[in-house]
C-alpha cells in the first residue's frame, strides 16, 4: 500500500505545475471574497481535486488498476491507498497555501486573516477537499474517470453559490471554533463513508 502511495506522490509533485502557479495567482486575490477566508475554502480543494484527478487520469491511461489487481494486494488495501493519497495530498495542499499566504501577508500585498477565521477557513476547506478527493475517487470506482468532470462541474457550481451562507452566518459570530470542529467532523464522516463505499463498490468491479 505505501508503494501505492508513493507513487500517488510522485505523480502528482511531477504535474504539480499548474497548482503553483494558480496558488501564487490566487492568492492575492482572496481579498475580494469575504475576509479572505472564501479564496482560502476554494484554493486548496481546487489544488486537491486537480491532483486527484491528475492521478486517477494517469491511472485509466496506463490501467493501471488491472496491473495493480494482478500483483498480490487485496483490494482493500488498493483502495485504502487511494484514500490515504486524497489525506496526505490535502495536507500538502493545505500547508503550502498557508505558506503563501503568510508570504504575501507579510510582504503587504494582503491583509493578515485573524486565527479564528483562519481556523474556520481550513475546516471548511478541509470538508471541501474530502467531497471533492474522495468524491472524484468514488465516481470513478462507481461510473469511470469519463464522469468525472460533469461530477466537477457540477460541485463547483453547488460550491460557488453556496458558499456564501456559512460565511455569512458565522462571519464575527461567536461560535466560529465549535462550527469549525463540527465542519471538520463532518469532512472525516464524508471521508470515511465514501471510503467504506468505494471499497464495495471495488470490490465488485471486474478487471
Amino acid at each position: 500500500m505505501n508503494k501505492a502511495v508513493k507513487r500517488n506522490l510522485y505523480i502528482m509533485i511531477k504535474n504539480y505545475f499548474f497548482n503553483i502557479v494558480f496558488l501564487i495567482l490566487s492568492v492575492p486575490l482572496w481579498g475580494i471574497t469575504s475576509n479572505n477566508i472564501g479564496g482560502m475554502t476554494l484554493t486548496i480543494p481546487i489544488m486537491t481535486y486537480t491532483s486527484i484527478s491528475i492521478i486517477e487520469q494517469y491511472e485509466e491511461l496506463y490501467n493501471y488498476d488491472c496491473i495493480l489487481n494482478s500483483l498480490p494486494i487485496s483490494r482493500y488495501d488498493i483502495v485504502k491507498s487511494k484514500f490515504k493519497s486524497i489525506f496526505i495530498i490535502y495536507l500538502i495542499n493545505t500547508v503550502l497555501t498557508l505558506v503563501t499566504e503568510l508570504g504575501y501577508s507579510m510582504l503587504g500585498v494582503k491583509e493578515f486573516i485573524p486565527a479564528n477565521m483562519y481556523i474556520l477557513g481550513i475546516s471548511l476547506s478541509f470538508l471541501l477537499s474530502m467531497i471533492y478527493g474522495a468524491g472524484a475517487v468514488f465516481i470513478i470506482c462507481k461510473f469511470g474517470y469519463g464522469k468525472l468532470k460533469t461530477f466537477g462541474i457540477i460541485l463547483m457550481l453547488i460550491i460557488m453559490s453556496t458558499l456564501s451562507i456559512p460565511l455569512y452566518i458565522l462571519h464575527n459570530g461567536n461560535y466560529i471554533l465549535q462550527a469549525s470542529a463540527i465542519i471538520i467532523i463532518l469532512g472525516a464522516a464524508v471521508y470515511f463513508i465514501l471510503q467504506k463505499y468505494t471499497i464495495k463498490i471495488y470490490y465488485e468491479k471486474e478487471f
